[in-house]
């Protein structure tokens, strides 16, 4: 695929996921040995990133993200974007506080065959933390 055909791909998962939460897309874009070098742990698979998914739904069930940009070059996919959510749900083990949150974070993530094989995001958790009152 191209760099353009990558970079829509993207848009397109990103928008399955967090605005449809369709979270049987990452079964088709994600490679099965997909790994998400995340902090503090590790995301493998589909189903790995499907339970973190989950988790963000289940503790802010309004939870939207907007790419504010996303930049691609060759099999690499760069984006900057803004996640919101009120906390309604258990977070992290902190119980709902009905805050609102804003958090912005980055990604990068490289295809192979059409899929997402590797993933690099990075989010501010103590910052999310903060936000919830905690």
């Amino acid at each position: 695929m191209t760099a353009q055909e990558n970079k829509t791909r993207f848009g397109e998962l990103a928008e399955a996921l967090w605005k449809d939460r369709n979270l049987d897309v990452l079964d088709d874009v994600l490679s099965p040995k997909f790994v998400g070098h995340a902090k503090p742990a590790n995301i493998y698979g589909p189903q790995g990133l499907k339970n973190v998914a989950e988790m963000f739904f289940a503790a802010f069930p309004d939870w939207q993200v907007e790419l504010n940009e996303v930049v691609a070059e060759g099999d690499i996919v760069a984006t900057r974007w803004t996640g919101r959510g009120t906390h309604k749900g258990v977070f992290e083990g902190f119980p709902p506080t009905d805050q609102e949150i804003k958090v912005e974070g980055m990604a990068f993530v490289r295809f192979e065959d059409d899929r997402i094989v590797e993933a690099w995001p990075l989010i501010d958790f103590a910052d999310v933390i903060r936000q919830i009152g905690m």
